[in-house]
């Protein structure tokens, strides 16, 4: 049938036609269908990635799988698509936002394990023990961060002045993420969003949990390796997060304090000296020095 395009490189009327055209389709050698049956770091991080952008649909006996991304992060969409072998589909766009969708039958069983489900905003209550394996759980939630995340780099003049990072989700997974974190040794701060009634009486909100201490926002991405550029992320996301790990590495950089001539360890950006009292003392020797040479100049 002849159609009117809604948006570039789309090939058929609608999505359901899409679907049943793609199922047509001869499916790679490696098309990897079975990929998130796989318990380890890879596949664990595209599973948190999938929980925060991702959706998952069941249309007959059509499962398919689709992420939206703004366009700027396509080589991510890209990334992914490799990992699956999937280079029978093409990622398509539309205004500022690129998708990826494919779909097999096996896809309902190998995702539901890792609690990606239809309407999983607000049908995903219980947290699967999955998420929390020794082994994994660093990497998914570094996928949920990417996803859902956000890490703030603010600059004075262009130049780093400080970091923190922080996610927005369902309360139901931020709570599991809090308790995580808060297990491991991190501060956490959390702030409830306007509630919710669903259709079942459930009451439902959003939830920021936010880790405020400088320190601990750097250990969390360290944690979660976001510094490690052998696994997948979000390439902005990681230049944020690299760029808030060297202003703190030189922050943390012995100094030379002026009035001693020791040295010291400083939290402070702007710190010249090692205490108040070195400096009072030194402010004290130069204002004398100058008061000196003056006399010296009128005698």
């Amino acid at each position: 049938m002849v159609f009117w395009l809604s948006f570039y490189n789309q090939k058929c009327c609608s999505h359901i036609c899409g679907i049943k055209y793609r199922e047509k389709c001869k499916l790679p050698d490696d098309f990897k269908y079975n990929f998130f049956d796989a318990i380890n770091p890879t596949v664990a991080y595209w599973a948190g990635f999938i929980i925060g952008d991702g959706s998952f649909q069941r249309e007959g006996n059509n499962n398919t799988l689709s992420i939206g991304l703004n366009s700027k992060d396509f080589k991510h969409l890209e990334l992914f698509k490799e990992e699956m072998g999937a280079s029978h589909v093409n990622l398509s766009y539309y205004k500022n936002v690129c998708y990826l969708r494919f779909s097999h039958k096996y896809l309902r069983d190998s995702l539901s394990k890792w609690g990606i489900i239809p309407n999983k905003t607000y049908d995903l209550r219980e947290i699967p023990g999955l998420w929390s394996g020794p082994k994994i759980i660093s990497h998914f939630i570094r996928g949920l961060w990417d996803a859902d995340g956000s890490i703030i780099v603010p600059r004075n003049n262009g130049r780093v002045v400080g970091g923190n990072v922080s996610i927005v989700g369902s309360s139901w997974i931020i709570n599991w993420l809090n308790i995580i974190l808060i297990s491991i040794g991190f501060g956490t701060y959390l702030q409830q969003g306007k509630e919710k009634i669903l259709d079942d009486g459930t009451l439902y909100h959003t939830t920021k949990l936010s880790i405020p201490k400088q320190s601990d926002s750097i250990r969390f991405i360290k944690w979660i390796g976001y510094l490690d550029d052998n696994l997948p992320s979000l390439e902005r996301k990681r230049d944020s997060a690299k760029a808030i790990n060297e202003w703190y590495t030189e922050k943390q950089l012995p100094r030379i304090c002026p009035g001693c001539n020791c040295s010291f360890s400083t939290t402070k950006q702007n710190q010249t000296f090692c205490s108040k009292k070195c400096r009072g003392r030194y402010n004290t020797m130069a204002y004398r020095q100058r008061l000196k040479k003056k006399q010296e100049c009128f005698s």
